[in-house]
């Protein structure tokens, strides 16, 4: 029986053990799928940002200071242009990538406020990611302006540009109502999700007669000051902005998509205006 032992220890000196193999796969598909997890919250933080309107550089930081808010996660490595997003997260010889095709950007300051208070709130108390994606959507789904408020606020801004351009007291009562109408046909498209240049050259059009039609029946009004304070509701600040922002940081190819934007945007607006000045 002895002999037996000795030869089967012979022949097998090091017997793989099968367990503690099983075991440590059991642990790399388990962090495997992890880091998928994490990986799919911090592109998913990535593709809100750029949606909003945020730059490319404050976008790459917050999706590095959520990824390392997460637990085992040693490096991230986020890389943003306008039109995706790739992320890499690594735990080890561990790692996840993920990639994110975003389609349209727009303006949502509250949404950026959200999610970047929420990033420096992660540094102080790190939570799963599964309670971030849980956030997250709490923040998309959160209640939007209705349309009859952005219809009120074009006006106020209209009739507060009318006012900085010393425009009278008509004139500013005519911006405050042609703003409204303005919004209205913007929501119109919104709503039907037709092209964004159209739609501003739409908006221009509109504008440049309304405002013609009120300066010729109303008596003590401007037309170029009351032109001037309407459009500059379609003017894009906040792109030509982060424009600037991503070139000087560097980020070449999101600033010049931005510069190029914002350049459409004002043909657009050229376009609407001279059409109108043509026709009447």
């Amino acid at each position: 029986m002895e002999e037996s032992t000795l030869q089967s220890k012979a022949i097998h000196p090091s017997a793989p053990n099968y367990s503690a193999k099983s075991t440590v796969k059991q642990e790399d598909a388990a962090l495997r799928l992890y880091l998928d997890e994490c990986c799919g919250v911090i592109a998913y933080t990535g593709k809100l940002l750029l949606e909003c309107g945020g730059e490319v550089e404050r976008v790459e930081y917050l999706m590095q200071k959520i990824g390392k808010s997460f637990d085992k996660i040693d490096q991230v490595t986020p890389f943003a242009i306008l039109t995706g997003i790739m992320v890499t997260v690594s735990s080890g010889s561990q790692f996840a990538t993920k990639i994110v095709r975003i389609y349209g950007i727009s303006n949502n300051l509250s949404r950026l406020r959200q999610i970047n208070a929420l990033a420096h709130d992660l540094s102080r108390h790190p939570q799963t990611p599964l309670t971030v994606a849980k956030r997250l959507e709490k923040i998309v789904e959160a209640p939007k302006f209705k349309p009859w408020q952005t219809v009120l606020f074009a006006s106020i801004g209209a009739g507060g540009f009318g006012f900085f351009f010393y425009e009278t007291l008509p004139g500013i009562a005519c911006v405050f109502l042609i703003g409204a109408l303005v919004q209205l046909v913007g929501n119109w498209f919104d709503r039907y999700q037709i092209n964004r240049f159209l739609k501003i050259l739409c908006e221009a059009f509109i504008a440049t007669i309304a405002c013609k039609l009120a300066a010729l029946g109303l008596a003590g009004t401007h037309f170029d000051k009351m032109l001037l304070s309407v459009l500059m509701l379609l003017v894009p600040g906040m792109t030509l902005t982060n424009s600037l922002r991503d070139t000087v940081s560097g980020n070449y190819v999101s600033g010049i998509s931005r510069l190029t934007e914002a350049l459409l945007v004002g043909v657009s607006i050229a376009m609407g205006s001279a059409i109108a000045l043509t026709l009447l």
